[in-house]
């Protein structure tokens, strides 16, 4: 009687070693990783669960075009295995970029209109300009230097202090200098004046009249004040609206 008590607890101790929580050993595992083109497969339900794990769908990242994509569907109980989550959602295709401006061709101009640039023209008025400042006519920037070389008798390109215009101050030489260089251009046949006589620091200069392109020039260093020569002085070009020019 004593063997079999001791043989029914061995017995016992054996039928009992795949004992334990189901919810740990059998857990369900996690759902996959996400591809680069938005689908990802969901979890597989655990494998010694006997009632089976509920998996969840994997996390999906969207593919090249943007927006994350949805998670999978979760994956269905079953007698030893959990089901495959469904695909992740698509992501979002990026938008199209912006398209790009017209160009930097602006109008040739037909000689209309007065030879000083007309005053008053609104910043929206400005059709078009250059893309860059050194989008100049070669021919303009070489007579703008010379008759700064003639107002003030130096060389082209040399350190030149501005002494031959009236003003107490920097800005009031400045503006004497502007409109000392583009009348004696106006007297050689060139449009010339300012955007805003005695406001702005450069001058504009055409040479295919006021509908056309005119040549913009920082020629007064506001540091000195001194002459700002060619190619340093150029600032491009700007077109303006031609009813200006009637």
């Amino acid at each position: 009687m004593r063997h079999l008590v001791i043989i029914r607890f061995v017995l016992a101790l054996f039928a009992c070693a795949g004992c334990g929580d189901a919810s740990v050993s059998g857990s369900p595992s996690g759902g996959g990783s996400g591809g680069t083109t938005g689908h990802g497969a969901g979890g597989t339900g655990g494998t010694t669960n006997p009632t089976g794990g509920t998996a969840p769908g994997g996390a999906s990242p969207g593919g090249s075009g943007g927006a994350t994509g949805g998670g999978g569907l979760a994956g269905s109980g079953g007698n030893s295995q959990g089901g495959v989550g469904g695909q992740g959602g698509t992501g979002a295709q990026g938008g199209t970029g912006g398209q790009g401006g017209a160009g930097c061709s602006g109008p040739v101009g037909q000689g209309s209109g007065p030879c000083e640039f007309p005053q008053g023209v609104p910043e929206a008025d400005f059709i078009a300009s250059a893309c860059s400042y050194s989008d100049t006519d070669p021919s303009v920037d070489a007579a703008v230097n010379a008759v700064m070389a003639t107002l003030t008798g130096c060389g082209v390109s040399s350190d030149c202090p501005i002494t031959v215009v009236p003003g107490a101050t920097t800005d009031e030489i400045c503006q004497s200098w502007f409109a000392a260089v583009t009348a004696e251009l106006r007297a050689l046949g060139y449009c010339a004046g300012q955007h805003a006589v005695g406001a702005t620091d450069e001058i504009a200069v055409s040479n295919t009249g006021c509908d056309g392109k005119w040549y913009g020039y920082h020629i007064c260093n506001y540091g000195g004040p001194k002459v700002v020569w060619n190619p340093g002085a150029r600032r491009g070009w700007w077109a303006i609206d031609p009813a200006y020019c009637q």
